[in-house]
């Protein structure tokens, strides 16, 4: 089934993806180093073995897009008591310079107009637009987001389809 929901994936996504904050966190926290992924909260769910599969995954793609509320929680999730913290801006800054990780922004307007923004949030609804209206895939470990998403026939991958 794994590789199934891959090779979907994949087709329909060809160009571009769309990284939800906690798969972003475990693949810059992966980047870093592989053994703290269980010890950092927003990525204890996952393993070094599920950051080998999204590495595998996105390697896949060119560039990766995000907007700003994803850089936002990124930013609010790298919380000031992490040792790594100033390690995981330098990953992040390394693939903004790169050319592989690319903001987008979603005007505000659309957000707050849409009628899942309470339900998912800004950030999650900032992806939505941004995915349908560029056709952009989303990696996301959210149940919710994921069936929003699929609902609407916009790409999107369940990763904790291809770790459980």
């Amino acid at each position: 089934m794994e590789n199934n929901l891959v090779e979907n994936f994949l087709k329909q996504t060809q160009k571009n993806i769309i990284l939800d904050t906690n798969i972003f966190l475990l693949l810059l926290i992966g980047l870093e180093d592989k053994n703290i992924i269980k010890k950092m909260k927003p990525t204890k769910m996952f393993s070094p073995d599920d950051f080998e599969k999204l590495k595998s995954l996105i390697s896949q793609y060119k560039t990766i897009r995000t907007t700003p509320h994803i850089l936002t929680e990124f930013s609010n999730l790298n919380n000031k008591k992490y040792y790594y913290r100033e390690k995981l801006f330098n990953r992040f800054y390394f693939l903004i310079n790169r050319g592989y990780l690319i903001e987008e922004s979603v005007d505000i307007s659309k957000i707050i107009s849409d009628e899942k923004t309470t339900l998912l949030g800004i950030a999650d609804i900032g992806m939505k637009i941004l995915s349908s209206e560029k056709d952009y895939g989303v990696i996301t470990a959210d149940l919710e987001l994921y069936l929003i998403l699929s609902s609407k026939n916009i790409p999107c991958l369940n990763f904790n389809h291809l770790i459980n």
